[in-house]
């Protein structure tokens, strides 16, 4: 899926504070945004496997920023064509998003196994499952969507880096509803916190999305386990 997503949003923006309305819009949005799920039939397989999109393939070299980019842009899409009543849109762009995922990461957060069984009936329940789960995902940053980059090496310089190990990052990235607001109480800022694992696959390694939520001021203003790394550039396909 390589068409580009025609949301609004700033191609680069300046670091926003995370303040409380933010998180009640965040709630209105997960409460009313019911349309930011595509219908249910022909659920995807949970398999890891190179994904190629806006520009970018997402293979074993791909960095936790470049997945994180593609993620925000499916999310974008997916919520964009919820709006415009385009079903057949709007589920290509969360199949996108399911393809992202880290399955097994996932599986085992919410009781399923994970790896994928053997027996066809538990592997496609356990399928809906993760399917069900990656749904939620739009909702959440539904509210926040006219901000995010549309170019991935501006992206990169605004996502922050915390919490590092070889098998997990967490990535920090402020948004906002509306960029063209000039009064910061009306802005309504938030930071969405996007958590990557590893996830092998027949010996080979990728970084998928384990988990979308809002970073609590807290831990957004730890200048010393979160830092600002170069950007998300990578291969153009």
């Amino acid at each position: 899926m390589s068409q580009q997503s025609p949301f609004s949003g700033s191609s680069s923006k300046s670091p926003l504070p995370l303040v409380p309305a933010a998180a009640l819009a965040a709630t209105v949005v997960l409460a009313c945004l019911t349309g930011c799920s595509a219908p249910d039939e022909g659920i995807p397989p949970a398999e890891v496997k190179p994904v190629t999109a806006y520009g970018l393939r997402l293979d074993t070299t791909a960095t936790p920023k470049q997945v994180a980019f593609v993620l925000l842009r499916s999310i974008a899409d997916d919520v964009q064509a919820a709006q415009a009543h385009d079903t057949t849109r709007q589920k290509e762009a969360l199949r996108l998003t399911h393809s992202l995922a880290a399955y097994s990461t996932i599986a085992a957060r919410i009781g399923e196994s994970p790896n994928r069984p053997a027996d066809t009936a538990r592997s496609k329940a356990r399928d809906r499952r993760l399917y069900t789960f990656v749904k939620d995902w739009a909702p959440i940053a539904a509210h926040y969507i006219r901000s995010f980059d549309t170019d991935v090496e501006a992206a990169g310089r605004q996502m922050l880096v915390a919490n590092e190990t070889p098998t997990s990052v967490h990535l920090l990235y402020d948004v906002c509803h509306d960029p063209a607001e000039t009064d910061p109480a009306r802005k309504q800022t938030a930071t969405l916190s996007i958590e990557l694992s590893r996830e092998s696959v027949s010996g080979l390694s990728y970084w998928r999305v384990a988990k979308l939520s809002f970073a609590s001021p807290k831990s957004h203003s730890k200048p010393a386990t979160a830092t600002r790394t170069a950007p998300a550039s990578g291969p153009q396909g």
